[in-house]
């Protein structure tokens, strides 16, 4: 349902995003596999308990459920393998962010140093015209920006 429009907002998002959404995505999957058959089996089982006439309301059997699934061996074993996951995860997401902004600067630093080299001095023409030497620089620096944009 929500799929559609979650795509497209994910498109505007910086890879750093992309790369969380995926990254919840693979938890969620991950819980969902390795402990989506035990809840299943715990929710049946209270189900059937308070079909033989035990009293157990909604939070009654959430919490009997969450309990037993955080004293399940899977549940351990699972958070032991999503730390080791995690670790490894967010340091590699850290290093993307850090690559991201060295990028970052390198093109800025680029931007500044053609600013600085694209201002006109006399010797920009062989023309004895001002206009010319005007006209040359300025040619001269879109020339320049479009070989730039063009390499970006």
């Amino acid at each position: 349902m929500f799929e559609l429009p979650l795509k497209l907002a994910l498109a505007f998002l910086s890879p750093l995003a992309l790369l969380c959404y995926e990254f919840v995505k693979y938890l969620r999957q991950h819980i969902c596999n390795t402990l989506g058959s035990m809840i299943e089996e715990e929710m049946e089982k209270c189900t059937s308990t308070q079909n033989q006439g035990e009293e157990s309301g909604y939070d009654t059997v959430v919490q009997h459920v969450t309990k037993r699934t955080q004293e399940s061996k899977e549940y351990k074993e699972m958070m032991h393998s999503l730390k080791n996951i995690m670790m490894v995860v967010v340091e590699s997401m850290i290093n993307k962010f850090e690559e991201d902004e060295i990028r970052s600067r390198e093109r800025q630093k680029n931007i500044q140093k053609e600013k600085s080299n694209s201002s006109c001095t006399d010797n920009c023409s062989d023309s004895d015209s001002s206009f010319n030497q005007i006209l040359f620089c300025f040619l001269n620096l879109r020339l320049r920006r479009k070989v730039y944009n063009e390499r970006a």
